[in-house]
Formats: structure tokens, sequence, C-alpha cells
């Protein structure tokens, strides 16, 4: 409707309010995303019905309206009535997927800022500034008719200023209000005329250096449909003859002035008549601009089905010229299987129904079949005589191949036995197939329009994961990666996830569509497998250690207790004895971890309170770490007490002590945590070996150099080191 423009006009900087007609979700977030996307730093809120549209307005300021044409119960139309009757002026687009042109034209007729089609969105921020902009100038225009009462401006040519002041004064007294100028010569005139603009010209025709009928010929010459008023002290025939044949009607003789503002009005009133012919014949060149110009078949009949109109886009779709389809009947467009569909539609429109948007196959000239979208409206004359249809003829027939294409593909999803769902570009979801709901527990309704990590985020990732990952599918790099997802029912689920971007014609990233599989029963399969495998050659190893290190363990114990036994007390090799001794007791406790890794059973368990034994190692920790590395203790207060080995646990403690003091060669914080726990069903489901119920926590933690997921692999195989050879 409106013409592109060059430069785009500069709004405050404070985001522009909508409020958008609409409902369908989708919809409105499409318009606020192409907005967006345009430039426009815009803030929406959403209504679908009357009641809600009108509550709004009255406790909102909006900048700008954007509504639907087709909404349950009501329509565009009705929400800008609203408008007008609460005497708002905001800017008021419709935004609709189709649009006949009648419609259009009554949309131009009550005051609609701008349309756009939702197949063509790109137009809206164009279409926005430009309705802004219109709005201004209308601002504009009230203030300067505010400063004024609209007077009759008035240039008035006579050489006798008294004869123009009386004339003047008989029309104030008249009720005009006037602001007139006094001129005499055409130079004056004709300045005048460029550097203001007036509504009417009175002029005496008995000029000294000019006439009136010149005075009436310059203004004409000046390129000015202005009414030009004669005033004349006498009217033979001949002079009127001179009038008549210049198209001058308004004139006034001196001896009868008080007709002056009987005249004036009358050439008021035809100035207006003659404007709104102008804007009509206007709206007709667009209106016929329109129907020439699109891309539908407009197509006009008479009762008895004759054409008589043929737009290009019915030449295009059905393949006739206007030549050949003027003055015949519509029945060629019809296929024989479908002739009463006419009659049919003519009756209906006749009981006052609305036929849009019928869908049925019409034929083209070379005998193909075009599935047509119709929508017809009865055409009246001005006394409200019926005399012929308008039929506006639409091709679908790619949409319904679409249609059919996507019902298939709709199949395909639906039956799928994979998770499938979209987002938007923010992550926000807009489908999910039936597999996603019997996965993760949750209907369709609950999870659209929410975010996925809202969803499904499970706590296993951490943020600056996450943010790797959306970098990753911004960036168009997609692959596979195995997640862990929490389902409605806290349940956490092993998935296999594949997320690929879906891309505009210009390429750009306009949401997502991930692939999902539940590998939870693999990962647990795959963990048992690597879990008894490992034991299976831990359990040999430890065995044969146990059985031929026991043996020499024994000669070493029985042999350094027969020393000890013959060695006085004060003896010097009493001590040097005493250290074999306690040498082979601490190889038979490595024994005895061996055995206890590969049983998967404790050695000596007692009953025992993990706060003291964390306690009991503090000072052996804080050696063994060094002064550089901080060591923090965080116990719980009333922890529950464990029945545990000590010595399994102290081991434990000051393996991982020692781990953590190479990962911070620089120093660091080691942090000790005891906490009481309970686990659920879920987390049990999730981890294998895990049974529910109250558990003691130790967590040890450290601002080491981490580990990367190469070395996490291998977190738990036994004797596996990152160290270097000869360094332990």
């Amino acid at each position: 409707m409106a013409e592109k423009v060059s430069d785009k006009p500069k709004f405050p900087a404070k985001p522009l309010r909508l409020l958008i007609v609409e409902d369908q979700a989708a919809d409105a977030e499409l318009c606020l995303r192409e907005l967006r996307k345009g430039g426009l730093d815009v803030r929406g809120d959403v209504v679908s019905t009357a009641k809600e549209f009108i509550a709004r307005l009255g406790t909102g300021d909006y900048d700008i309206i954007l509504a639907d044409d087709a909404l349950p119960g009501w329509s565009g139309l009705d929400a800008l009535q609203s408008l007008r009757n609460l005497q708002k002026d905001i800017p008021f687009l419709i935004v609709t997927g189709e649009l006949g042109d009648e419609t259009v034209a009554e949309l131009v007729r009550v005051g609609v800022a701008d349309y756009i089609l939702k197949d063509r969105m790109a137009r809206l921020p164009l279409a926005v500034r430009q309705a802004l902009e219109e709005k201004k100038l209308r601002e504009k225009n009230r203030k300067i008719e505010a400063t004024s009462s609209n007077p009759v401006r008035i240039l008035y040519v006579e050489d006798s200023r008294a004869d123009a002041e009386l004339s003047l004064h008989i029309l104030k007294k008249a009720g005009f209000e006037i602001r007139a100028d006094i001129v005499e010569t055409r130079e004056e005139f004709t300045a005048r005329l460029k550097a203001n603009t007036y509504d009417v010209v009175i002029s005496d025709q008995h000029l000294s250096t000019w006439t009136g009928i010149e005075v009436f010929e310059h203004s004409r010459a000046l390129g000015l449909d202005i009414p030009v008023i004669l005033v004349t002290g006498t009217l033979n025939d001949e002079m009127a003859a001179q009038f008549a044949k210049r198209g001058l009607t308004d004139y006034v003789l001196k001896d009868r002035l008080a007709r002056l503002p009987l005249v004036l009005r009358r050439a008021l009133e035809q100035k207006a008549l003659r404007e709104e012919r102008d804007r009509a014949h206007e709206s007709i060149l667009q209106l016929a601009a329109i129907v020439e110009s699109s891309d539908d078949a407009i197509i006009g009949k008479t009762l008895d089905g004759t054409i008589t109109s043929w737009n290009a886009g019915a030449e295009r779709i059905y393949g006739y010229s206007a030549n050949e389809a003027l003055g015949r009947s519509i029945s060629i467009l019809v296929p024989p299987d479908r002739a009463e569909e006419i009659p049919q539609i003519l009756e209906k429109l006749k009981r006052g129904e609305h036929v849009r948007n019928y869908e049925t196959v019409w034929v083209r000239k070379d005998g193909k079949r075009i599935d047509t979208s119709v929508t017809t409206s009865l055409v009246k004359d001005s006394s409200g005589k019926l005399t012929g249809v308008s039929i506006i003829g639409r091709d679908i027939t790619e949409r319904k191949r679409a249609e059919e294409a996507l019902i298939k593909l709709r199949k395909a999803v639906d039956t799928s036995g994979e998770v499938i769902f979209m987002t938007d570009r923010e992550g926000v979801i807009t489908f999910v197939n039936p597999e996603f709901t019997r996965l993760y527990g949750y209907t369709e309704q609950e999870v659209v329009g929410k975010t996925t990590p809202r969803v499904l985020k499970s706590g296993s990732r951490s943020p600056e994961e996450y943010a790797s990952f959306w970098k990753a599918i911004l960036d168009k790099r997609v692959g596979k990666e195995e997640w862990v997802n929490k389902t409605k029912d806290g349940r956490l689920v092993n998935i296999e996830n594949a997320t690929n971007p879906i891309l505009d014609e210009q390429g750009d990233i306009t949401g997502f569509l991930a692939i999902q599989r539940d590998i939870t029963e693999r990962k647990v399969l795959e963990g048992q497998l690597r879990q008894a495998q490992k034991m299976e050659a831990v359990g040999r190893l430890a065995g044969g250690i146990a059985h031929d290190f026991n043996n020499l363990l024994t000669i070493i114990a029985g042999y350094s207790d027969m020393m000890l036994s013959r060695l006085a007390a004060d003896d010097p090799l009493r001590a040097h004895v005493s250290e074999i001794r306690i040498a082979g007791d601490r190889a038979a406790s490595l024994t005895r971890q061996l055995l206890a890794f590969s049983r998967q059973q404790v050695l000596a368990p007692q009953v025992l309170d993990l706060n003291a034994v964390v306690a009991n190692m503090d000072k052996m920790l804080r050696r063994l770490i060094g002064e550089h590395i901080d060591l923090v203790t965080v116990c719980e207060k009333r922890l529950w007490h464990v029945k545990a080995d000590p010595g399994q646990l102290e081991q434990v403690i000051m393996n991982l002590a020692v781990n953590a003091r190479d990962a911070m060669p620089k120093g660091g914080k080691l942090t000790l945590e005891t906490a009481n726990v309970e686990l659920d069903g879920a987390y049990a489901r999730a981890h294998v070996a895990v049974k529910p119920g109250r558990y003691i926590m130790l967590a040890v933690s450290d601002t080491g150099c981490g580990m990367d997921s190469e070395t996490q692999s291998h977190l738990f195989e036994p004797f596996f080191t990152t160290k270097e050879r000869g360094k332990g």
C-alpha cells in the first residue's frame, strides 16, 4: 500500500508498546520477531477477545495495534470500531493470512493504516514505521488547526479597499469567520498565491490594470483549482456568455451584495465536493491497481454467469486472456462433475450466507485441473439492486500438495519411536511429538511456550557447558551428544541428542529441530558390563597378589615376631625389627584393600562418626598437603552414624588429598564436607547399585586444574594414573 522510504524515521529510545489482537500465540510471537529483526525495540501484549481488547485499551498506553482480521466470534474491523468508540488515535494495522480485494477496499475506507499478509511479514517493520510517521503528521495538523478556528481564507483582488472591506463585512455579519488579504496587481496576486493557501478568491470584474476574468484565468494558469467569485457592477448578455464560456459560475452584482454569503457557501461546498470526488477517484484507481496486480483471480460475472471482468491473476491461473474470457460463461472454468456448485453458491449468497475460502477444483484452458479456493460476494448498484457476483479464486494446488506432504510427515513424526520436538531461536518449545509425552510425561500444552532447560534440565551440565552447546548450534555445528534429562516425575534419563538448526530462505536460523533417543537402559547395561569386567580383572589380580604376597608376608611377620621375642627390650636391633613388623602389617592392609575393592565389601566395619574421622585426620592432612594449600572442613552438626571400616575411610581421604595436592602445585583450597542425604527412587533408578534410603555424604573438592573428559572416563579404573613415570 505505501511506498518504500529510503531513510528510516527516527523514534524515541524507549521501546514501542504493541497491542496484538491474535488468538494464535505463535503468530503473535512471529510479529514481535519480525519487528525486532527489522530493528525495532518492541514490547507486546496479546489479547484474543473483545473484552480483553477493551480492558487493555483502558489501562495501557499503546503506540500501535496489530490485529488479525479473522478471530473467533469477532474481527479486526470490530476491534477498530471499538478503538474509534474510545476516541483513541492509535495506528491500527491488519495482519492476516489472506485478504480479498473487497475487504481491502473496506479496510482503506474505515481508516486502517495498512495491512500485511502473513506470508509477507518482511513488510511489517516498514509498515509500522510509516504508520507511526503518519500519526505524527496527524498530530502536527491537529496542533495547527487548534491554533485557529478554521476561518475561511480569502484572497480579495480590488482597487477600492473600501469596496473590499464592505464585502468582507457582509460575510462576517453572515456568520463567516474570515482571514483575508487584499491585493490590486497581478504581481501581488501571484506572490500571495505562491506564498499562502487560500480557500477562495474574490475579485472585482473591473480593475484598473486587469479584469476579474483575467484573475480567474491566471489562477488556472498557475495550476490552482481554487474557486473564484467575481463582483461586478453590471452584467450584460455578452459578459454572462464570457463567464459561462470559461466555466465561471460564481459571481454577484454589487447592488446585490447580500447574496455574497450564499454564493461563497455554494462555492466552498462545490470545492469540497470536487475534492471528495478526486479522493474517490484516487481510491478507485488504487483499488483497480490492487485488483490488476493481485496474484489471485478476480472475476466479475452477471447473475446468469456471463463473465464481465477478468484480471491478470485470472489470466495467469486459468490461461484465458481477458479477450477470450469476457462475454463467455463462467462454466468454462467448472468441470462437468461440479456443474452445480456455482448455482448453489449463488443461492447461498442470496440467502445472506457468506461464501469464503470454499475449496473446489476448476479447469484451466489447457484442461489441467487446478485446486482453487473461492470467495464470492454479491454486487449491488446504488439502489441496492443485485446486478452480479464478484469471485476471487486462489490457486491452492501447491498448498494442497504441501498439506498432503505435511500430513504424511506428521504421521511419521507422530509414530516415531524417537523424541522429536522443535523450538524457536531462543529455545522456546513450539512442537513436541507423542514420544516426547511418553518419555518425559509432559503434555504438549504443558511445555509449548517454555524453554527446554526449564522443562528438561537435570543439573548434570554446568552453565558453561550449556553456553558452549548453544554457541555450537548457533554456529550451525551439529552432531550427536549424550545428555541426562529430567522427566516430569523427577526421573533422570540418559538420551542421545541431535539438534539441527531450521533455516529460512536467507540461511538465517529461525529455530531448531531436536531428535532424541532414550539410551538409559543401554547406559545401565554398559556400566554394568564395564563394572563386571573391571571387577573380574581386579579380582583375578587381587587373588594372585593375595595368594603370593600373603605367603611372603607370613614369613616376614613370623620371623619378625620370632626376632622380637628373642631380643631384649633395650637391644638396638629391636627398633629395626619393629619397623619391619609394622611394614608387614601395612602390606597386609594393602592386600585387604585390594580384596575389598574386588569383592565390594568392607574389611572391619564398625559404627562410627564420620566427623570424628575427618577431625582426627586434620593435622596429618595439613602436613601432607603443605602450607600453600588451605584445608577447609564443613561438617554437618548432627551427622548420622555410619557402619564402615575407618581405615578404609582414612585411606580414601588421604588418597584424594594427595591427588588434590598434585593438582594444585601453586596453591589453592581443599574442602572436606559431610552431610546427611536421602536418596529417592528416581535417583536410585539412575545410578547402578544404589538403593533408596538415608546416606552420609563425604564430599572432597579442590580448586585444582580439574580433569578433562578423557581422564574422567578412566576415573574408577584400578591403578590408572596421570602421573609421569617415576613420580608415583
